[in-house]
């Protein structure tokens, strides 16, 4: 059950089914993402490199397993592709994506890997239970942010003292806050502050931000689900 298909079959033969379940792997990993993420806002090149990358990873590594007179594929080559293809992964890291989105992207390699070593029954079992264990967590909510703490990004001008300037709104409308950043912005004109904070059960968030427009001179302020801040 376990044994590579390239063992158990003609090399091309194999190579052309492992493709198609390359492509089948991704597929399914691209709707459990869609799915998963059917209540967010997401960029369409996310499931769509999920979908290529199976059979991307599959087609690479299932060449260096071909072994006939055409090719011949030493320990070396096939350690360097491997690692060639680990470095190639890191640069989705340099773009703006969420972590659970790049858990999508690397799960999708490794499938790919799996099948282009040929093994389909062991790639199946692990796609079944990690798409299982996603739709799961999606369905629990697992990781959300229950508390309902927000996070306050508020821009200051530099004469502003940033420290108490905040107090009264805060205490007046918030059940916790805590300072938990400050920078500055616009080559050192501005600083940004950031608030993790409680609202008061009933209280408004507009309400908060307009009195705090009112003390930082209507630069901008954000408030958003801390569990989403940048």
């Amino acid at each position: 059950m376990f044994q590579s298909l390239y063992d158990a079959m003609d090399t091309w033969a194999a190579f052309f089914v492992l493709l198609a379940a390359g492509f089948l792997f991704g597929l399914v990993l691209a709707l459990v993402y869609k799915y998963a993420k059917r209540n967010e806002v997401y960029s369409k090149a996310i499931p769509f490199s999920i979908l290529i990358l199976a059979p991307a990873m599959a087609a690479l590594i299932g060449l260096v397993n071909a072994r006939n007179s055409e090719i011949e594929a030493s320990t070396a080559v096939r350690v360097g592709l491997v690692v060639s293809c680990g470095i190639a992964l890191t640069r989705f890291r340099s773009d703006p994506i969420k972590a659970d989105d790049l858990v999508y992207i690397v799960l999708s390699t490794l499938f790919g890997l799996v099948l282009g070593l040929g093994y389909v029954a062991y790639g199946a079992i692990a796609l079944t239970v990690f798409s299982f264990v996603l739709l799961l967590v999606g369905v629990l909510r697992f990781g959300e942010n229950r508390n309902h703490i927000m996070s306050l990004r508020i821009q200051v001008p530099e004469a502003l003292n940033w420290e108490d300037a905040f107090e009264a709104p805060l205490k007046k409308y918030c059940l916790s806050h805590k300072l938990v950043k400050t920078k500055t912005v616009d080559y050192g004109q501005l600083y940004e502050v950031t608030f993790d904070l409680t609202l008061n059960k009933g209280a408004s968030g507009k309400q908060l931000v307009d009195e705090v427009r009112a003390l930082n001179g209507n630069l901008q302020i954000v408030l958003s689900d801390a569990c989403y801040k940048e």
